[in-house]
């Protein structure tokens, strides 16, 4: 990567990504720089969707970043830093396209309900799912002259899920490939780790949406699921249902997270530790949600910069003591030390070990969704 491309792709992480900025600053050098070109394609991808208001600009922006990865995996030079850097990164460390095609595909779902149906009957090729429907827009443009909802709503087609199935296969794509891509560049390539880095990408994302609930619905996008909401009224409009759906969504974020958190015992140390302060950084975010009620028009919840530092530093005495008791202890007598707050009185052999959550369909590489206390990685 040259230093054009480092400088570039570096001050986009720490403009746009406060708490991923200051977990990375733990991350070795090496993988820093990576993992900065990563994030800075990444964005790139993001503004080319969500910086347009009209849907036509939108899909011309995603048939471009098709065309320019194109570009990028053929070889083609770039100009572009951000390019520049993205090819750099995913030659030296052999990071397979489909992780990135699969990343586009989840752009494409944000575009509109035509292309969210149509990357949804791509990714049904894995396994039949029916493609999630748009949002019903009657009344719309009544709830926007009342105030209710934003104009954007209301004259825009609204993209919509009907399932959490549907749901957890956007995650997937918006955020389980990154997680993909970052185990790549931290040397990691198990199918196991692998599939256990998708699950911490999937909690993030389920954090990511309730969070933004109204700034989303402001875009015309409501990813709570219409089933769960028991409605198709905008979520800001009923917000009942809505803090029950986010409730439970939270819950589920968290059942992702500790599939996750088994995984980053296989990362090198400092890896582990930055990766884990990210993903405690991202799961306080859930926890400000939670102390306000899941109330989907409260303020934007933020975790305080003090409350950051600490969660930095139990990342770190968390990862060394783990990989401590991993070293100390033989291996037919570990268990998960995540469950110990749940069920201290029982012995620790007879602990069940975290299993990979459920997906709903399958992912681009060969991996058991279940494992056996033998199976499980070390």
């Amino acid at each position: 990567m040259t230093p054009h491309q480092e400088a570039a792709t570096g001050e986009i992480l720490a403009h746009h990504a406060k708490s991923f900025a200051l977990a990375g600053k733990l991350l070795p050098t090496w993988c820093r720089r990576d993992a900065a070109a990563l994030y800075a394609w990444c964005r790139r991808c993001d503004d080319a969707v969500d910086n347009p208001e009209r849907a036509d600009v939108r899909q011309a922006a995603v048939k471009q970043l098709r065309r320019e990865l194109d570009a990028v995996y053929a070889g083609q030079r770039q100009t572009d830093p951000v390019l520049g850097g993205m090819q750099d990164v995913v030659t030296r460390h052999e990071i397979p396209r489909r992780y990135a095609d699969d990343l586009i595909a989840g752009m494409a779902m944000d575009v509109d309900a035509s292309a969210l149906q149509a990357a949804m009957a791509d990714l049904s090729q894995r396994e039949h799912v029916v493609a999630p429907a748009p949002l019903g827009a009657e009344n719309l443009d009544q709830r926007a002259r009342a105030g209710t909802i934003s104009p954007l709503a209301a004259l825009s087609e609204v993209v919509a899920y009907d399932t959490t199935e549907q749901l957890l296969r956007y995650c997937y794509c918006a955020a389980g490939t990154v997680g993909l891509m970052m185990a790549h560049i931290m040397g990691v390539r198990g199918p196991a780790a692998l599939r256990r880095a998708v699950d911490l990408g999937i909690a993030m994302q389920l954090t990511n949406i309730c969070r933004d609930v109204a700034e989303d619905e402001r875009r015309g996008r409501v990813y709570l699921p219409r089933q769960s909401m028991g409605t198709s009224s905008p979520p800001t409009a009923v917000p009942g249902p809505s803090s029950r759906v986010v409730a439970g969504l939270l819950g589920l974020a968290d059942d992702f997270y500790r599939s996750g958190d088994v995984g980053l015992d296989e990362l090198p140390v400092r890896c582990a530790v930055a990766i884990r302060a990210a993903r405690l950084i991202y799961a306080a975010i859930g926890a400000v949600i939670a102390r306000g009620g899941f109330d989907v028009r409260a303020p934007r919840a933020v975790v305080s910069s003090s409350r950051k530092a600490w969660l930095l530093g139990r990342a770190t005495l968390e990862t060394l003591a783990r990989r401590a008791f991993k070293t100390m202890v033989p291996r037919g007598l570990r268990f998960d030390l995540g469950q110990l707050h749940r069920a201290p009185a029982r012995p620790p052999i007879t602990l069940p070990v975290t299993l990979p959550v459920t997906l709903p369909f399958a992912l681009p590489f060969e991996v058991p969704l279940a494992f056996s206390q033998k199976e499980e990685p070390s």
